[in-house]
């Protein structure tokens, strides 16, 4: 979701960096509650949705999850 191109385009250059150089990106629990939560309230996807977007998040490489 491009809600701002912005923002978009500079998290897009982040990840990119850390992937190059091969440093993981941490994901806590927090982070991934408040993705679902603005998935749902703000863009209202469905759970079907949301789900499909988290897999798609966490087969990226450069993430990392824990608590």
């Amino acid at each position: 979701m491009d809600d701002d191109p912005q923002h978009a385009t500079t998290a897009l250059g982040i990840l990119e960096d850390c992937r190059r150089i091969g440093e993981p990106v941490f994901l806590s629990v927090v982070v991934v509650c408040e993705l679902a939560w603005v998935l749902d309230r703000a863009f209202g996807q469905t759970k079907a949705q949301i789900c499909a977007a988290m897999d798609l998040i966490f087969e990226l490489d450069v993430f990392r999850g824990g608590a």
